[in-house]
């Protein structure tokens, strides 16, 4: 057995501290009946059900492909563990019971559903199943009694055979910097629409969730380009990174605080027209600039300031009207304040 320890879920706990999630948990094949398993189990996080919301998939201990692990499964509980995967990667997944009576089952889960496999076999101790991803981002195992029967110990071997976990290479065309950019950028608004559901209970692994969703039915140019490798390259790898990083507190937030940070970013865009050049990608595009990294601050930045988004800036104040001329309007600029000061007042 590795080093690394599970995530343990017991489902007495649960029945017993979170009915109303009943219905949820019993669809086990979803990583949404997993999330709220942590109700009952972590006392800190009872008195909150949004911050637990998304418990057990942010505590699930991130392993290697090719790590030894394992764990104990008794009845009515089980393991979960993650893994960060890549489309095109091949799995094969083996969990072998080492001690007990434990009639071995497992998942492989995105935070959105079951992943299903291109084969499994089973034995009276040991079940393989094999798969190839379509999709990249992080995933979860999902270990358990099958149907409740049995309890023991396992050891759990996951090895890679064939795909970009083992160095192969596969024909995923890049995006231009400048389609990435749009396909970002719309994967970030559409985000924002679909984290509303959620009521604020929107933790990191929700937020990568929705937006890999966005980008995997978005596209640009009429249809004809798809944004789902808007991703991958490591500049525009970073430049996801750090939208999907925003998620969670605008979640939080009230309309009026969205549309401040909009209205910063359409400003702003305006301005940046031939102020950029790609020369290093996607991060060089207009959007990335004026949300996250302009020459003064950011329209993000700008908009955690703002009263509307819980900031020290009154509306329509004139720190309030700086910070928006400096982030917006000069965000391509190095001018001081001068302008601004012209501006404001």
């Amino acid at each position: 057995r590795g080093e690394a320890a599970p995530v343990t879920i017991k489902l007495f706990g649960i029945l017993r501290g979170c009915m109303a999630a009943l219905r949820n948990f019993i669809l086990i094949t979803t990583i949404a009946g997993l999330a709220v398993g942590a109700c009952a189990d972590n006392p800190e996080q009872q008195s909150s059900f949004h911050t637990s919301y998304n418990g057990p998939m942010d505590w699930a201990p991130v392993v290697e492909i090719g790590s030894p692990i394992g764990g104990t499964i008794t009845k009515q509980q089980f393991d979960l563990w993650a893994l960060d995967l890549h489309s095109g990667d091949k799995l094969t997944i083996v969990k072998t019971v080492t001690e007990g009576d434990l009639a071995p089952d497992f998942k492989l889960m995105t935070s959105s559903g079951k992943v299903s496999s291109s084969s499994f076999d089973v034995a009276e101790s040991k079940l393989t199943k094999t798969y190839e991803l379509s999709d990249s981002g992080r995933f979860f195992l999902g270990v358990r009694a099958y149907q409740g029967q049995g309890e023991g110990n396992y050891a759990l071997s996951i090895a890679c055979t064939g795909g970009p976990c083992a160095n192969d290479s596969i024909e995923t065309p890049l995006l231009s910097p400048k389609d990435a950019n749009e396909c970002i950028s719309l994967a970030r608004a559409c985000a924002f629409d679909d984290m509303k559901g959620y009521n604020g209970a929107v933790g990191m692994v929700r937020a990568r969730s929705l937006f890999t969703e966005c980008l995997a039915k978005l596209s640009v140019h009429n249809g004809s380009t798809s944004c789902k490798p808007a991703c991958e390259g490591e500049n525009a790898a970073m430049v996801c990174e750090t939208n999907i990083g925003i998620i969670p507190f605008y979640a939080d937030q009230s309309d009026q605080c969205i549309g401040e940070l909009n209205r910063c970013v359409d400003e702003c865009k305006l301005y940046a027209e031939g102020s950029y050049s790609y020369e290093d990608g996607v991060s060089d595009g207009p959007d990335f600039i004026c949300t996250f990294q302009s020459a003064h601050g950011s329209c993000d930045s700008y908009a955690r300031t703002h009263q509307w988004c819980g900031g020290a800036h009154a509306h329509e104040s004139h720190a309030q009207c700086m910070g928006f001329c400096y982030n917006a309007w000069n965000a391509f600029s190095d001018d001081d304040y001068g302008s601004c000061t012209e501006e404001c007042g």
